[in-house]
């Protein structure tokens, strides 16, 4: 496994494999065009990158970075390619190419009437697996309520929530609170 990063824009050769991976790993309410994701690149916002291995086209992550705080909003790996490794080295390289950021993230809470509630058990235990913690916090976005992690024992709460008020995408507010 040889991953590497490469940066999206709008001349990005896979763009077609890239909205293609966005429609089926994020449901309608949590997804972002491709072209909003773009918009905010331009204004400096976020940066959005590919994963490869080789020539492959393997997924993409989507993170915002402000005052030693970096935030995933999107992860994905392609369907094919999942169970790999690669989630986690995608992981690992973020951490190697911000080692001076608290790397935050979050997920839906494991909820037990949640119809996807062995996929949240799996996705947390994943992200526990490769170095993140639980934060002891929920955020609400879109009126969904999700758990926050970090690659840090101790949560940067207070920079997280200004990175947070400075994100401006759709004008969602984002809502922060401790369990």
């Amino acid at each position: 496994m040889s991953l590497t990063i490469q940066k999206v824009t709008s001349y990005f050769k896979d763009l077609e494999k890239f909205e293609e991976l966005n429609n089926e790993a994020f449901p309608d309410e949590e997804r972002m065009s491709i072209q909003e994701m773009l918009n905010l690149v331009q204004s400096k916002k976020i940066e959005v990158s590919a994963l490869y291995d080789k020539q492959q086209f393997i997924g993409f992550y989507v993170l915002v970075i402000e005052n030693h705080i970096g935030y995933i909003l999107f992860l994905a790996i392609s369907p094919e390619q999942r169970s790999k490794g690669y989630g986690g080295k995608a992981l690992s390289l973020m951490k190697k190419q911000y080692p001076n950021c608290q790397i935050v993230l979050d997920m839906e809470t494991i909820e037990d009437s949640a119809p996807n509630l062995q996929q949240r058990i799996l996705r947390k235990q994943f992200y526990l697996q490769n170095g993140f913690y639980e934060t002891e916090y929920l955020m609400e976005y879109k009126g969904l309520e999700m758990e926050v992690l970090c690659n840090q024992k101790t949560f940067q709460k207070n920079e997280f929530e200004t990175l947070l008020k400075n994100l401006k995408i759709r004008e969602i507010p984002f809502h922060l609170w401790k369990k």
